[in-house]
């Protein structure tokens, strides 16, 4: 009989073991399996993002001091809006018309800037100018607006009156800068 209540004593301190004590590190073990998993995805993924950076800054690398800073011109990283207007000068002359006005605050408000609309991490400024010249010398104007590095994204084009061959306009559009 004693033998007998030993024998059930050691075996519920045994289960009492294997309840309190095995079982919870068993499923601790599984629960550090998945994070192992989790985080052996996360080096995988920083593994191709590294790989990604690296072909990235050769293809940089590749590219020529000239180049980069007319990709800098295309979307500068601040507004710079004198240097746009002294291309816009530029520009005009070039065509022989002349730039009457040119802003860049808000036709509606004329005081604030326009909230930027741009894709995340860019940023735009309202224009608005009116050159006068003839018709023909307006579009030579707008095919060199269009080819020029800046972006200028131009909304809306209203022509005014005309005096004998010479013809006015207004333009409307935004900028685009980096932020």
């Amino acid at each position: 009989m004693a033998r007998l209540l030993v024998t059930t004593l050691f075996l519920i301190l045994a289960g009492a073991t294997v309840y309190f004590l095995i079982l919870p590190q068993w499923e601790g073990i599984g629960a550090t399996k998945v994070e192992i998993g989790r985080l052996q995805g996360m080096v995988d993924e920083l593994a191709q993002l590294a790989e990604r950076r690296d072909a990235l800054r050769d293809v940089y690398g590749s590219i020529s001091e000239e180049d980069r800073k007319r990709l800098a011109m295309i979307v500068p990283l601040q507004p710079d809006t004198a240097a746009s207007v002294v291309d816009f000068e530029i520009i005009a002359q070039r065509n022989t018309v002349t730039l009457q006005t040119i802003s860049f605050l808000d036709s509606k408000s004329r005081a604030a800037p326009l909230a930027p609309t741009a894709p995340q991490g860019y940023g735009t400024i309202p224009l608005s100018l009116s050159v006068r010249g003839t018709y023909e010398s307006f579009l030579r104007f707008l095919d060199d607006l269009e080819h020029n590095l800046r972006v200028v994204d131009v909304t809306a084009i209203a022509f005014g009156g005309t005096t004998g061959n010479v013809v006015s306009a207004s333009l409307n559009g935004v900028m685009f800068y980096r932020r």
